[in-house]
């Protein structure tokens, strides 16, 4: 359970009481409601006893711990996470992606994986796509060669890196070399722990822990914290989706439900192990979306199946107590120019998809003016007067649409009906077209408009 606000009280200064402002609230009381909802730093208290405040570090830290891996901005965040379910408050971080470079390739496959990793970019309606880490993966069993794949990744990427061999000193000569971009380094398991502890320890790393299922792992988390290193993902070696699910199921529940400390966090999920097919391999990995893992490894990069996985991603993550928006624009759908017509809609982005998508399948080129109706539907924004004439109007002008454009024809959704006559007096010598209700019903208006 969340702590309250006023047991967090009762542990300030003077049980709460001292009120002196120098938190930068007005009372001891306001500050402990801050607290708990995790909008305010304890150190902001200078009275704020020793004892008290270890309590508090203990009772407000999150229930997994936040992992940091990688530098500037492909610094990437895991862990963190509060609750167990979407709805409750949403989820922290998405999870994030790695793909395999293994060193038993050719220098010029390793060249080219690297470079289609590392350039991986989609645009979306002004959400941007990548990959998160390279996976680089020790098969060869030659020493140098591993090396010399790392450095080669270090030199021409500067992503973060997953560094995965099974030998101590192919592992930390490469940790070494990533050492200025917070790498992984996996796998730490039951029988080289022991050897590794002090070199983790002596430039400290994030660690991924591998063991045969949930209960082995518990040992070897104690072990680590106890050391002072508390920078770990878990790998329960889950060998097929169902395994997989259970797996990070409990481990999450485990760290967010029952505030199981040596669980508390994030893990990692491999269905590049778990098939050679490539497309089992993206639905395991669109499983361990939906099933908790903070970290995904895949075997290649195939634009075309991970695409729908980075939008799956999007669409689990997102905060459910906001609006899925898109940004307010003029978008250019097909060759529009001065004569193609403009019509005019909401942010929502499940809207715009909708709209957008038959005006393409009409091919008849057009403008799509999206208002920020900030995630609004239309008829709920014209409730809120935030889809109107003068809006809509005055969006034209500062898009220069309503100079430009030589038609001077902008279609409004039925339900927007009534506020045409308002349009037709903010846009003059305009035409003011009521279209469809439905968006099924676009495709056949377009195509009569150039009839």
């Amino acid at each position: 359970m969340e702590i309250k606000a006023s047991d967090i009280k009762d542990m300030l200064p003077e049980k709460g009481k001292k009120n002196c402002k120098e938190c930068g609230v007005p009372t001891c009381f306001a500050f402990a409601l801050k607290l708990s909802k995790r909008q305010a730093e304890l150190s902001a208290c200078p009275h704020l006893e020793a004892e008290a405040r270890q309590t508090l570090e203990g009772l407000l830290s999150p229930p997994m711990r936040l992992i940091t891996l990688g530098s500037g901005e492909h610094e990437i965040q895991m862990g963190d996470e509060r609750v167990m379910f979407r709805h409750e408050q949403g989820f922290s971080h998405a999870p994030a992606l790695a793909v395999v470079v293994s060193d038993n390739a050719s220098d010029e496959e390793v060249d080219k994986k690297i470079n289609q990793v590392s350039k991986f970019e989609l645009d979306r309606i002004g959400n941007v796509y990548r990959i998160d880490l390279l996976a680089l993966k020790f098969d060869s069993g030659d020493r140098g060669r591993f090396l010399d794949v790392v450095k080669k990744a270090h030199e021409a990427s500067p992503m973060g890196a997953l560094i995965m061999a099974d030998g101590l000193e192919a592992l930390f000569e490469a940790r070494d070399v990533y050492a200025d971009r917070k790498p992984l380094i996996y796998p730490i398991t039951a029988e080289n722990v022991d050897a590794a502890l002090p070199r983790i320890k002596e430039k400290p790393t994030a660690v991924g822990v591998k063991a045969d299922g949930v209960e082995a792992l518990i040992p070897l988390t104690r072990k680590l914290s106890e050391a002072g290193i508390e920078q770990i993902v878990l790998d329960p070696s889950a060998k097929d989706m169902i395994e997989g699910a259970q797996w990070h199921t409990i481990l999450r529940r485990s760290a967010v439900v029952s505030k199981f400390r040596p669980l508390g966090y994030p893990t990692m999920a491999f269905p590049c192990a778990m098939t050679g097919n490539p497309l089992e391999e993206i639905a395991l990995a669109a499983a361990f979306v939906a099933k908790y893992a903070g970290l995904i490894v895949l075997s290649n990069l195939d634009e075309e199946r991970v695409f729908p996985l980075l939008l799956l991603r999007e669409d689990l993550y997102v905060d459910p107590r906001f609006m899925r928006q898109v940004p307010p624009n003029i978008y250019e759908i097909g060759e529009a120019n001065e004569n193609s017509p403009v019509l005019a809609t909401t942010n929502a982005a499940i809207t715009y998809f909708m709209v957008r998508a038959e005006i393409e399948q009409s091919k008849v080129p057009a403008y799509l003016a999206v208002l920020d109706t900030g995630g609004f539907s239309v008829q709920t924004a014209l409730g809120t007067k935030k889809f109107g004439g003068a809006q809509i109007g005055e969006f034209l002008k500062q898009q220069g649409v309503a100079d430009t454009n030589k038609l001077k024809k902008v279609i409004i959704p039925r339900p927007a009906y009534v506020i045409k006559e308002d349009l037709e007096a903010n846009l003059p010598g305009w035409e003011v077209v009521i279209g469809p209700e439905l968006a099924k019903e676009i495709q056949p208006m377009m195509k009569k408009l150039v009839q």
